[in-house]
């Protein structure tokens, strides 16, 4: 059966995983190691995505006003199956590709995830990562300032003096996701109430997270049969959020079932480039 991209549609309706935090009024915890060891619930709800392609407000949506943005991207580099190579040749790409689009002076590329729909399988092993059903964000002002001492020990300091973010480039690969697509919440709809952050326990330190208690405010965007030629950005962190909250911080996200998906489609294939973007 082929499975035709169709970008018309105007809209799917979806379960979302929020988090429930404690009762108790203690800070959630997940430990990595054994993802059932947690101190807090979660609830699905239902909620209505819009294809950012069709929607009124889509020359609107963009990184610097709602979190995230959806670009054409014709890359060459097709071997997503050789690590090194990746590192080696798809890196060069993104870097590139990011300076272009935000200004950015400088991208430190720290780390990347492809992600594969292993029906039954354990999502939680390293190498066999499945698509995230939990409405989060990968950081918080307090672990985006941590990445930035981690992977720059000599002149951290210098670089937090000037703006930076912290963007995820994602992007489908092998097919169309049609299969288990992502969505994006607009920044201008999430109140900071809605942001809860989790340590998250590793054996050898602490990071931390945003998960996301559930609002009916919340404003949800996906790209309809989203494309390998295509990528979306989303942004983790922005420092200049934080002198006059007139540009977005942040976008929460998260994999979905769409209803829509043909029993027939295949299976999602995806890789997420997780970046520094450093300004002059």
């Amino acid at each position: 059966m082929t499975i035709e991209q169709n970008h018309s549609v105007t809209h799917t309706t979806a379960s979302l995983l929020y988090t429930i935090p404690p009762t108790d009024g203690s800070k959630p915890y997940l430990s990595i190691t054994n993802l059932s060891d947690k101190n807090f619930t979660q609830e699905e709800k239902k909620s209505v995505v819009t294809n950012l392609r069709s929607a009124p407000n889509a020359s609107d949506l963009t990184l610097n006003t709602a979190g995230f943005q959806l670009y054409q991207d014709k890359s060459t580099f097709k071997n997503f199956d050789k690590e090194q190579e990746i590192i080696e040749q798809y890196y060069p790409l993104i870097v590139e590709l990011i300076k272009e689009k935000t200004g950015g002076s400088r991208v430190q590329i720290y780390d990347h995830t492809i992600r594969r729909n292993r029906p039954g399988e354990d999502g939680s092993k390293p190498d066999r990562r499945t698509p995230v059903f939990n409405v989060h964000v990968d950081q918080t002002p307090k672990s985006a300032e941590a990445r930035v001492h981690r992977h720059n020990p000599e002149d951290a300091e210098e670089l937090l003096k000037k703006r930076y973010q912290l963007i995820n480039v994602w992007r489908p690969i092998d097919n169309p996701a049609y299969d288990k697509p992502l969505a994006v919440c607009d920044f201008r709809s999430v109140d900071s109430k809605d942001l809860l952050p989790v340590s998250l326990i590793y054996p050898d330190y602490n990071g931390e997270t945003y998960a996301v208690r559930y609002s009916p405010e919340h404003e949800w965007y996906y790209a309809k049969d989203m494309s390998e030629d295509e990528v979306l950005f989303i942004k983790c962190f922005d420092s200049e959020h934080f002198k006059d909250g007139s540009i977005s911080g942040l976008s929460p996200h998260t994999a979905f079932v769409d209803p829509q998906t043909s029993s027939e489609a295949p299976l999602r294939n995806s890789i997420e480039i997780r970046t520094i973007v450093y300004y002059e």
